[in-house]
């Protein structure tokens, strides 16, 4: 994702589970709560990226 947008993913919330520093490869899955840090651009650009 940061590549893509210069958004960095730091932790998914997962039902009940936390992933703290995902790996690049880590899916993310509908339900999801990203823990994110960007500027608003990064923010715009991985809005865009999440919903296409």
């Amino acid at each position: 994702m940061r590549s893509r947008t210069g958004a960095s993913i730091l932790a998914i919330r997962r039902g009940d589970d936390l992933l703290s520093n995902p790996d690049p490869d880590t899916a993310i899955r509908a339900g999801d709560t990203l823990v994110v840090v960007g500027t608003e651009e990064a923010y715009d650009a991985l809005d865009r990226l999440l919903a296409g």
